[in-house]
């Protein structure tokens, strides 16, 4: 039994680093569309 318990920590341990890096990649993505939006609307003003 804890031999198997050792594995399924490790692995929820990496789901949650890989879950942390998609979100941290999804917000850069997202910031990068807002800046390209705020460069449209200032030209556009502009």
């Amino acid at each position: 039994m804890p031999r198997k318990r050792l594995p399924r920590p490790n692995k929820l341990l990496k789901r949650s680093k890989q879950r942390k890096v998609t979100i941290v990649f999804s917000n850069s993505f997202f910031v990068d569309k807002l800046i390209e939006l705020l460069i449209w609307m200032t030209t556009l003003i502009l």
